[in-house]
Formats: structure tokens, sequence, C-alpha cells
């Protein structure tokens, strides 16, 4: 080999050398630039007006690098949905902090649904593009609105009704299973009497047919437990899925608390629940001489069941809290053989129950004052006697104006305040929300509302039949208020945290803070729950022009 070839060979050997050694050193700042977006989707309530899609610089900072970006159509038309935005990001030499760029929303007031468009990244000057390099934005319709995505295919998307029977059919409450099913429990007219009924729905709103799917209406399954009429009130669920209904049950001239369990596929509990009785899966609790219902239920931590509502004592109603064993059995360390009663003023009735994170029993509903009838609420200790460090001796009572008023329905804040919501007179003899929230000793958050009251007018009256908190610390009140004469309409309102009305809720329409949502001839909400995901259901009985039906409604968070 001539030597000029030689070194020509080793210099390049050289070089190449040099090239793998100046490679092989990993991300430092000599390493090329990778520019990415944070995330491949997003989204946006169409309500807060704008969205920011931030793109990162990763793998090195040194030099100058930019990126190009720009908007792109998808469901969502730019001008009348969001503003279309293209430009231009810059790093300047050894800056490697995140840069943004925002997208304007239209907050219009068709109901749409969810829509969307892109966001993409191209044209890299001295960097190359990373993954994600495109982001797709979700619009989400105003806050309040119904959710389309529920009963999509139905003719009135968002809303569910359910004819079981024949003739009304009505569900008075509602859960969500860890699952994202929802389960809606009320009662039935079979056409000689009124049966419990439950009914399974899956998330996107069609019925659940895997639930009693052996049953001659699978998604649905009705319970007949005495002769008369019987009527669940309240529903739960138990962390192993199974379903909790809780009402009550005619018995000879008189009602009493009835409880159903059923598996998970629908069925009656008959193995562990009051196996032993002359009606497995059920159980009937009489507590006094006169009527008992149970209008509540709540799961303990431990597994117990704790039902609340009235008692008749021979001349008038008191608070009456029924502790069950997790085989339905009477939980004789509670009250006096399982069962506690609390006179209150010249009769009483409890609505709603709550646990608290530390087992006492929240039960709340009204009492008459000897003229008309003020918020009431009870805590138990874990053993059903008064927890006297709660109201006077246990009990806080509540007037509010100067007629009548009533609880109905309870939920515990983080903290440990309790959020009480129902009706009274507002203005004269209309009645509307009213939602009042108690400190943990049962003395009035004077923070809420004014001196820890909030009332809200809507229309020619309303009525607060529930109340849900949501993960941010708004409470959701649903249920009715008057359209005209006796027709009534699906109503929800969202309170900030301090009692005042949320205007992000429903903000596109002319009550902001507040949703109507009229079905049928009149609608009545009777419970709501939360989500994991924010959405908010609604159930309750709507009227068709000849008799009422189950009807459950999603609203968007």
């Amino acid at each position: 080999m001539k030597k000029g070839t030689k070194l020509l060979l080793t210099a390049l050997l050289f070089l190449s050398f040099a090239v793998v050694i100046t490679n092989c050193g990993g991300g430092g700042s000599g390493s090329a630039s990778i520019i990415q977006l944070s995330s491949s989707a997003y989204s946006v309530n169409e309500a807060n007006g704008s969205v920011s899609i931030t793109a990162a610089r990763t793998g090195g900072n040194s030099g100058a690098v930019s990126v190009d970006y720009a908007t792109s159509d998808g469901t969502a038309t730019a001008g009348s949905d969001y503003t279309a935005a293209a430009g231009t990001l810059n790093w300047a030499d050894g800056d490697s902090s995140d840069k943004t760029f925002k997208i304007n929303i239209t907050n219009d007031t068709d109901p749409e649904g969810n829509e969307t468009f892109s966001a993409r990244l191209t044209n890299p000057t001295a960097a190359i593009l990373g993954t994600p390099a495109a982001a797709v934005v979700t619009i989400m319709d105003s806050s309040g609105t119904l959710d389309t995505t529920f009963n999509s295919a139905g003719t009135t998307p968002g809303i569910v009704t359910t004819a079981i029977g024949t003739g009304v059919d009505k569900a008075y409450a509602v859960a969500i299973q860890s699952d994202g099913k929802i389960v809606a429990a009320g009662s039935s007219y079979n056409g000689a009497k009124y049966n419990f009924a439950v009914v399974r729905y899956n998330t996107d709103g069609t019925l659940d047919t895997t639930f009693d799917s052996a049953g001659t209406t699978p998604g649905i399954v009705t319970t007949a437990i005495g002769t008369g009429v019987d009527e669940a009130y309240a529903v739960a669920i138990q962390s192993d899925g199974k379903i909790v209904a809780a009402g009550s049950s005619e018995a000879t001239l008189h009602y009493d608390f009835a409880l159903v369990r059923y598996n998970t596929d629908g069925t009656l509990d008959t193995t562990t629940f009051n196996s032993a009785g002359t009606t497995p899966g059920i159980v009937t609790t009489a507590i006094g001489t006169g009527d008992n219902e149970a209008n509540a239920v709540a799961i303990q931590s431990d597994g117990k069941i704790v039902a609340a509502g009235y008692s008749n004592n021979g001349t008038n109603n008191d608070f009456a809290i029924v502790c069950y064993k997790t085989d339905g059995s009477l939980d004789t360390s509670f009250g006096s053989g399982g069962i506690a009663t609390t006179a209150i003023g010249t009769g009483a009735l409890a609505s709603d129950v709550a646990i608290q994170s530390d087992g006492k029993i929240v039960a709340t509903g009204y009492s008459n004052n000897g003229t008309n009838n003020d918020f009431a609420t009870v805590r138990y200790k874990t053993d059903g006697s008064l927890d006297t460090s709660f109201g006077s001796g246990g009990i806080a009572t509540t007037a509010i104006g100067t007629g009548d008023s009533k609880a109905n329905a309870v939920a515990i804040q983080s903290d440990g305040k309790i959020v009480v919501a129902g009706d009274s007179a507002v203005s004269g003899t209309t009645f509307g929300f009213t939602l009042v929230r108690y400190k943990t000793d049962g003395s009035l958050d004077t923070s809420f509302g004014s001196g820890g009251i909030a009332t809200t007018a809507i229309g020619t009256g309303a009525l607060a039949s529930d109340v849900a908190i949501q993960s941010d610390g708004k409470i959701v009140a649903a249920g009715a208020s008057a359209l005209s004469g006796t027709t009534f309409g699906f109503t929800l309102v969202r309170y900030k945290t301090d009692g005042s009305l949320d205007t992000t809720f429903n903000s596109a329409e002319t009550t902001p803070g507040i949703v109507i949502t009229p079905i049928g001839l009149t609608a009545f909400v009777f419970n709501d729950a939360i989500q994991p995901d924010g959405k908010i259901v609604a159930a309750g009985v709507s009227n068709n022009g000849s008799y009422g039906h189950f009807t459950v409604v999603r609203y968007l968070p």
C-alpha cells in the first residue's frame, strides 16, 4: 500500500472514531433537540373560553430552535366552535422551558354535544419532532347541559325513560356502581299493586340486560314483599357490588321498614341476607304500633346497613334509625335492639342519612314546632345514642323564614361540614331551593350563604329533593321547579363552596347556575349522584301523558 493511501485511511479512521465518541455521550447539551406536545389529548369546557396547548423541548438545549403549530377542524368548526390558530414557537440557545399557545373556544348556546379539533406541530428548525406531535382537543358542551352520549341513539339523547309496569313507575333513588353502571330504584305498578323496582343501566344509558338476564324483562327487577303497597325510596351499593334497596311495605293497617338485597346479577340474595327467615333476601321491621317507613339507606365501613325514616309513637312521628348486620338481622348493639328513635317537637320525620368518616350517623329531615315545620338534623354515635356534642343534645333545628321548611337530603363535605338541602318559603308562599350548612358541632356555618343558609327562588316555586358534593367542593342540589301551573321540570342548582350560585354551570343560558329540563308533561327529580368523571346523574319520574315512568338524566359537569 502506498504511503499516501495509508495516511488517508488513518485520517478517516481517526475521524470516524471521533464521531463515535461524540455521539455516544447520550443526552447532554450537545444532543439534538426534540420538540413534542405534552399530551395527545386535551379537553375544555366551552364555557372556559380557551385552552392552552403545551410543547416541550427535550434531548438537549444547545442552539436556537423553533417549530410551527396550526389547528385543523374535526367535528368542531373553526369560526363557530373555536378560533383557528397558527404560529411559531421559539426556544433560545440554552432554553428548555415549556412553551404554550392558546386557542380560543366559542361558548355557543347550541346543545351540540362534545366536538373535536386538532392541533399539530410542523416544520421544526434545528430540531426533530417527537411524539406526540399532534393532539385532539375535545370541546365539552357547556357545563350543566345534557350529556348526549347518554342514550345517544334514542329520541332524547341525555334522557332515558323506562316504562316498567302498567301504571305509574317512579325512580326515587340512584347510585353509581364502581364499574360506572347506574342503578335506579323506586316503585312500579303492575295493575294491582305497587312493588319495589330496580333498573340497571349501562354507562351509555341502555338497559343492562345482564341484570336479571333470566327474567321476563332483563335489566329490570320488580319485587313484591307484602300484599299491599311496596315502594323503595333509597338504594346503596355495597363494596362487594350487592345492591340494597330500602323503603316500606304495607302490612295490616300500617307500613313497615322494608329492605331487599340483590346480588350483582339482579337475583335476590337469598343465601346471605335473611337466609333463615320466611322471606330470604327480604327484611321487614315493625317499630311502633303505626306506620314506619325507611326513606334512606347507607352502608357503614364494616358493611352494616343503616336505614333512616320515621316511626309512629301512637300520637305523632319520630325520627327512626335501624341498624342491620350484614346478614339482615338487627344489630342489637345499636340503640334498643337495633332501633333508635328520637322525638323532636310535636312530630318529626327523617328524610335522609349519611355516615361520617368517624362512623357517626347524621340523619336529616324536619320537625314540627307546633306551628310549622323546621329543618331538623340529628347526629348519633355508632351505638345509636345521641351525640350530645352536636347541636343541642344531639339535635340541630333551623327555622327558615316564617313558614314551613323541610330538609330532604344531607351530604357530608370532606372537611366534615354538613350540607342539608330542602325547601322553604323564599318569597311569601313561594317555595324555593334551600341549603343549610352546619359546622361539625351542629352550629350554623355563617361563612355559607347568609348566616349559614342559601335560598334560591326559581320560577313560581321549587324544592330540592337531594344534594351531592362534587370533588372540587361545589354543591349540586336537585329537585323540581314549576314551569307553568302544575307542570314541573327536572331542576339542578350548583353552588360554590360559599353558598353563592356557580354561574359557570349552565353559563350559556338565561339562568346561569340553574338547569331546568322539561320532560313530557311534567317531571320531578328525587335523587342525584356524581359519577367519578364528574358527570351528574339525576333520577325521578316524568309523565308521558298517560303514566309516569322511571326517568334518568345525565348532565355534563
